[in-house]
């Protein structure tokens, strides 16, 4: 406590200057968006404070509004979150398998290289294509 204290007081009378990074500033952007999330969700549960009864098929239940909002959102997010993860685990092994094709062919260019440098033969090194221009892409 004492710290904080301190760190407003020099703040105050300038003596220190603060430099907020660029890098800071995006982390603090999801964390006041999380905070304004928040209260706003606060306000919208403390006015829809009247009782609502949900009926499927022959099952009933009676709560406030912002309650049976909430549950259908968070159903809703289980549901996204079942149906996407057939594709992550798809993409999880795809990028398993070219990750390892990738350290085979890393491994199989370094013994040829090695292969090369042996036998004396000059290997050169590879030359990076120029950027397309303006007028290539049109």
């Amino acid at each position: 406590m004492c710290v904080v204290i301190h760190f407003i007081m020099a703040f105050v009378k300038n003596k220190y200057t603060i430099k907020i990074s660029l890098k800071f500033k995006i982390m603090l952007l999801p964390l006041v968006s999380g905070l304004i999330m928040g209260a706003l969700a606060v306000i919208f549960a403390l006015q829809n404070v009247f009782p609502v009864t949900v009926v499927f098929l022959d099952w009933q239940l009676t709560a406030s509004l912002a309650l049976i909002i909430v549950i259908a959102m968070f159903m809703g997010i289980i549901i996204t979150i079942l149906f996407s993860i057939p594709s992550m685990v798809r993409n999880s092994l795809s990028i398993f398998k070219l990750n390892k094709e990738n350290k085979e062919l890393s491994d199989e260019l370094e013994m040829i290289r090695r292969a090369n440098y042996n036998a004396g033969v000059a290997v050169p090194t590879p030359v990076p294509a120029p950027a397309p221009t303006l007028s290539d892409l049109l």
